[in-house]
């Protein structure tokens, strides 16, 4: 009976590796949408539309923010953070008339290509609120 019951419990050790390989391995953790890349589309804010680009760059969750709007002069980096259904948070800092914050509240589309949503600024001249609308640009293609 010993060598059964060693050959029993070979075959039982086999079987739990087995399942853990296949299914009972450690959870990979939740997957973020992809909105690494350049954005390109504008601000709204009291009614005037301003031109704005937005380069994002992420590692997991978290999203390191470039974003330029010629029109006011303003370049600026900031950070924030995607969660896995789309939904995306960044702040950033900036200086016009006076040194200022603005956060960015939004979600990417279902087919990826558009970010939007609120935008909050507060600095000395007061708070404001605003929209902001993004369109994924298209990668270039590459020829062989």
């Amino acid at each position: 009976m010993r060598v059964f019951d060693r050959f029993a419990a070979l075959v039982l050790l086999a079987a739990v590796a087995g399942c853990a390989t296949v299914g009972g391995g450690a959870d990979a953790g939740p997957t973020f949408p992809e909105l690494s890349g350049e954005w390109s589309g504008s601000v709204t804010i009291g009614g005037q539309q301003i031109p704005s680009t937005l380069e994002i760059t992420q590692e997991g969750a978290d999203l390191q923010l470039l974003t330029r709007v010629p029109d006011l002069g303003l370049i600026t980096r900031g950070e924030g953070s995607v969660l896995p259904d789309g939904r995306m948070r960044g702040s950033f800092s900036y200086n016009l008339e006076c040194p200022g914050d603005a956060d960015l509240v939004g979600s990417l589309t279902s087919d990826g290509t558009v970010l939007s949503g609120t935008l909050l600024a507060s600095d000395c001249t007061g708070d404001l609120e605003g929209t902001f609308t993004y369109r994924r640009r298209a990668e270039p293609t590459r020829s062989s």
